[in-house]
C-alpha cells in the first residue's frame, strides 16, 4: 500500500499483478509511487482474472492481446557463480555442457579452485517456467528442459535462484541482469553475443492509461533504462 501522509482527497486503488519471474520490478514500483498522493496498490504474484487488474507486469504477453503493451526496458538472464568460485570465465561451449551433464566437475575448467565441493552443481528452473524458455533461446535450443543431469537442483523464482547460489559455492545458474549484487559473481562468457538474448519487459493496461497511470509507466521506464 501506498499514500500520501495527510492526504484528504480521493484514493486510488490499483491492482497490480508481477510475473514471478520479474519480483525485483517490486523496488521499483514503489520508489515510482513515493511521491504520488492518494494512491494506494494491491500487489499479487499470482495471477488471477486479468480484466480485474489495473496493471500487469510480465515477459510473455501471449495471452494479452486485448490489452495496451508498454515496453518499460530490456532484460537478459546472466550466468552466475557462488563469489568463493575462482572461475572467472567459460566459454560457450564449456557452459552448454555444464548444462549438460558433460563437464560435471570445476576443475575441469579450473584446475586451481579450491573449493570445498569440486562437483557442480546446476541450478535450473522448472519444467514448463517461462525461465526455462529463456534459458532455451540462451543455448538456442528447444527441448532443455528434458534435458538428462545428474547433480542439478529445481528452483521455483529468479530470486530463489540468487539466494541459492550466494549460499552454495559450487552452484552455477541464471538470474536476471537486473538481480545482479555482490552475493553472486557474474561470468563472462567468451565467444558469446549477450545481444541476442535480451527481452522486453512488458507492462499491460486494459485501457489507454493517462494522468497518473501515465506518469507512473514513464517514471518505471526511466528507472529501468537509466
Amino acid at each position: 500500500m501506498n499514500k500520501s501522509e495527510g492526504y484528504s482527497g480521493e484514493i486510488l486503488t490499483w491492482k497490480i499483478h508481477i510475473s514471478p519471474e520479474i519480483q525485483w520490478i517490486d523496488s521499483h514500483i514503489n520508489q515510482c509511487l513515493n511521491d504520488s498522493s492518494g494512491i494506494q496498490i494491491i500487489t499479487s504474484h499470482n495471477l488471477t482474472e486479468s480484466s480485474d487488474l489495473d496493471f500487469i507486469f510480465t515477459l510473455n504477453v501471449d495471452a494479452l492481446s486485448d490489452h495496451h503493451l508498454y515496453i518499460l526496458g530490456t532484460d537478459r538472464l546472466v550466468p552466475v557463480i557462488n563469489p568463493q568460485n575462482s572461475t572467472t570465465n567459460l566459454s560457450t561451449d564449456d557452459l552448454m555442457k555444464i548444462y549438460t551433464g558433460e563437464i560435471t566437475n570445476w576443475s575441469t575448467i579450473e584446475p586451481k579452485n579450491n573449493l570445498t565441493d569440486d562437483n557442480i552443481k546446476v541450478l535450473t528452473y522448472s519444467e514448463g517456467s517461462y525461465e526455462i524458455q529463456l534459458i532455451n533461446d540462451y543455448f538456442d535450443i528447444s527441448d532443455f528442459s528434458r534435458t538428462s543431469m545428474n547433480n542439478y537442483v529445481t528452483v521455483p523464482t529468479l530470486n530463489d535462484m540468487k539466494v541459492t547460489i550466494s549460499n552454495t559455492e559450487n552452484s552455477i545458474g541464471f538470474i536476471s541482469k537486473h538481480e545482479l549484487d555482490e552475493t553472486v559473481k557474474t561470468i563472462e562468457i567468451d565467444n558469446g553475443d549477450g545481444s541476442k538474448q535480451d527481452y522486453p519487459l512488458i507492462v499491460a493496461v486494459k485501457e489507454e492509461p493517462e494522468g497518473k497511470e501515465l506518469e507512473f509507466i514513464n517514471c518505471l521506464q526511466e528507472m529501468i533504462n537509466d
